[in-house]
């Protein structure tokens, strides 16, 4: 087992093994959208290699490669890039007073949440850090940094609940819609996000779902209370047939409430995502190196692991399909979306694709990767500049 090293360790041997490639990878670091993975895998190798990981994700961004750091290191992203300063600086995604700047076309927006106990409730968001994004019908949706004057949309990834049986939380806060009321046959959001299923030898099948959420009655949408017994949730991209959202344990909801973002009441939607993380699959998760033995202590960071237990998401159980008796749930990788086997190494390469897209009331109004830290923090970053698509 490797010697655990302190906070002032990380952050030399973190500086020392960027700086040593920084002639290799240029200026493209900072930003993080196109598919120029390429030599900034490394990093994601040199970080593998250091804590013991018996295989490392190959990530085809350089914005999910940070991530992928982030994940492995427990440090935030803005952190990662921090040593490449020569190029872009340390950049903040909101005017807090820190004296960093904010994050520019060269760089890109991000948020950090940690772990938290339970379900996130209305109450918990001035607690915790959203995603801005600027939504205007007709066009693609634009992160843009906190606090800037066009954000209107805004997306909360928190991992939540207890080991072994983690949730993955996303609360939508969508400013525009400010009208109180559903009517039936309404096409009301879309949601798209990565899921894995579970295999019997523990090998993971990826697959992109999207949940599309319909009004199935004419109702007022409720003050401070969920409502999704006027709604019903489809998901495509499972089975050949699409599926009911209770049939893979997903769970959604709709309120009409100010925000932090806004004293106007307006849409919340939030989603409840099974998460599938296990030592036979995820062994950085459980501070195992390649003897496979699991310590539960990050072997960079040296903080407990979130993970002493499989989180095996959620167990199909309805009869007629292929899933039956297999778990399905969120990875805690920053998903590649590639389409095809070779992205994006083809000539030209591929589309990739967001992890985690949002449309509501018919306009785009969320994009980005999001990924889990083994100590359970949640990190989601969204390129400016050169962008992935949505799904």
């Amino acid at each position: 087992m490797r010697t655990l090293i302190g906070a002032s360790a990380i952050s030399r041997f973190a500086g020392a093994m960027m700086g040593a490639l920084l002639c290799a990878i240029g200026p493209a670091w900072a930003g993080g959208g196109g598919s120029d993975g390429g030599v900034s895998q490394v990093f994601v190798q040199q970080v593998c290699d250091f804590i013991g990981a018996k295989s490392c994700p190959q990530l085809p961004t350089l914005t999910q490669i940070i991530l992928g750091i982030s994940d492995y290191q427990n440090t935030p992203p803005d952190f990662v890039r921090g040593p490449l300063g020569n190029f872009a600086g340390i950049c903040s995604v909101s005017e807090n007073g820190s004296g960093l700047p904010l994050c520019t076309e060269n760089n890109a927006v991000t948020t950090v949440n940690r772990l938290a106990p339970s379900s996130v409730a209305l109450t918990d968001l001035p607690n915790l850090t959203p995603l801005a994004f600027q939504a205007i019908s007709g066009q693609a949706v634009t992160p843009v940094a906190l606090g800037s004057p066009g954000a209107n949309s805004f997306l909360y990834p928190v991992l939540t609940g207890p080991n072994g049986q983690h949730t993955l939380n996303v609360v939508f806060d969508y400013t525009p819609w400010t009208s109180g009321s559903l009517v039936k046959g309404q096409a009301v959001g879309s949601f798209k996000f990565p899921l894995v299923i579970l295999n019997s030898d523990n090998t993971e099948n990826p697959v992109a779902a999207t949940l599309n959420l319909t009004a199935i009655c004419t109702s007022t949408i409720q003050l401070q209370q969920q409502t999704a017994s006027c709604l019903a949730g489809t998901v495509t991209g499972i089975t050949a047939k699409p599926l009911s959202a209770a049939q893979l344990g997903i769970q959604f909801g709709l309120q009409l409430a100010p925000s932090p973002n806004s004293s106007t009441p307006h849409a919340i939607f939030t989603l409840q995502l099974p998460v599938i993380v296990t030592l036979a699959t995820d062994p950085v998760y459980f501070g195992a190196d390649n003897s496979g033995t699991p310590s539960f202590t990050n072997q960079f960071s040296g903080q407990r692991t979130a993970f002493s237990k499989d989180d095996l998401g959620f167990t199909t159980t309805f009869m007629g399909q292929p899933l039956m008796g297999r778990p399905i749930g969120v990875s805690p990788y920053p998903a590649p979306l590639c389409p095809a086997t070779g992205c994006p190494s083809t000539t030209p390469p591929l589309p990739i694709f967001y992890g985690f897209c949002a449309t509501i009331a018919g306009t785009p109004a969320a994009a980005t990767f999001a990924s889990i830290g083994t100590e359970g923090t949640v990190y989601a970053s969204s390129p400016v500049g050169q962008q992935p698509q949505c799904p």
